[in-house]
Order: C-alpha cells, then structure tokens, then sequence
C-alpha cells in the first residue's frame, strides 16, 4: 500500500491564472485532460489529427474511460512555480483527473522520478526543476471522493426506498383503465424525482 501511494504524484498549478489540480503518472502513454475541464473553463479546443479508442485501462481510476473514443486535443499551458510550460493533451471523459501528465511530457523533458522523495527533476531553459508531491493537498482529494461516494450511495439508497414505496401502487395504477391519466403523470413525477437525484449524485 505505501508503495502505491508513492506511486501517485499530486501537485498544484495554474492554468489561465485559476488552481488546477495536476497529476503526473509515467504508466499512462497520454497527457489528458478532462471533457469537463475543458467545457468548464472554455478551453480552446484542436481536432486530434489521428483520433482513436481508448481501450480499458487496469487503473480503477480511469474505469469511467473504457472504450471512448478520442477525437480533441488541447494546448495546455500552466505553471509551477518559476517552471511554466505548454503541452499538448488528449481530452478524455474523466472524472476523476482534470489534468494528467503521462509518459510524453516525462519523455519529452527528460524528468526524473526519485521514488524515496517522489519527486520530479529535470531541466527547463538551463534551470533545474523538482516538483515535489502534494501529499495534503493528495488526502484532501481522497477524503472529498470518500464523501461523494458516500453521499452517492445514500442516494441509491433512496432511490430504490422511492420505488419500493410506490411499487405496488404504481401496478395497481397502471393495471385500471379508469386511471390511465394519473398513472401516466405519476411515473412522470417519479422519473423527475429519480432524474434530479442522479444530477444531484453527479454534481456532489
């Protein structure tokens, strides 16, 4: 487990003078960025010039991106610090991962990763950087997901009571013809409620 968790690399940046959250992960052969970063912050978006599938990968964490189809890019400019860089980035449906630097931008700087300190070197316009991990700011974002999946779950939850609550009624309804109209515009009621709880699930 400790060595997992050296594993993940978390920092912070700026893009456009706004905190991102930022990830730098050598076992993905992609720099990303998120649909929903891009949408959010009306970032300027290029027709990817060789568009593919992006097949499942074994991290849970991208287990939202199985199979999507990759068909935008993005020219990401942020800074760390004095270090401040541009790097071209596929955009992918993550929900979990705004910003993520993979193997091109370690390959293309020539960025050490010394697992002891998890730690990133390497040099940029004949200046030494070390990026070091955010390791607060890293359980801040586990405690914030570990209370969105609780607060999903509750919601579930609450769905499947509603159905079971308005099951047998919903039949007996559905199953008179004199009351078609008003088994009609309680399913409609039931499907907006069930509709605004999911909303409320994906927006924390």
């Amino acid at each position: 487990m400790e060595a997992k968790q050296m594993n993940i690399f978390f920092s912070r940046c700026l893009v456009n003078d706004k905190v991102c959250e930022l990830f730098i992960d050598r076992k993905y052969w992609i720099n990303m960025v998120s649909t929903s970063m891009v949408e959010k912050w009306r970032l300027p978006v290029l027709e990817h010039p060789d568009p593919y599938i992006l097949y499942s990968l074994e991290d849970p964490e991208f287990k939202d991106m199985a199979d999507v189809l990759v068909t935008k890019q993005v020219r990401m400019s942020f800074k760390i610090g004095e270090y401040e860089d541009e790097v071209l980035c596929d955009v992918v449906p993550s929900k979990t991962r705004d910003f993520l630097l993979g193997l091109p931008w370690q390959q293309q700087r020539q960025a050490k990763h010394d697992q002891h300190t998890n730690t990133y070197t390497f040099s940029f316009k004949n200046c030494q950087i070390i990026i070091a991990h955010d390791k607060v700011g890293h359980d801040q974002i586990l405690k914030r997901r570990v209370r969105r999946e609780e607060s999903a779950l509750r919601i579930e939850r609450g769905i499947a009571a509603i159905f079971k609550t308005f099951e047998e009624e919903l039949l007996q309804i559905q199953n008179d013809e004199c009351h078609e109209a008003v088994g009609s515009k309680l399913r409609i009621m039931l499907m907006e409620m069930v509709k605004r709880l999911k909303m409320k699930k994906w927006n924390g």
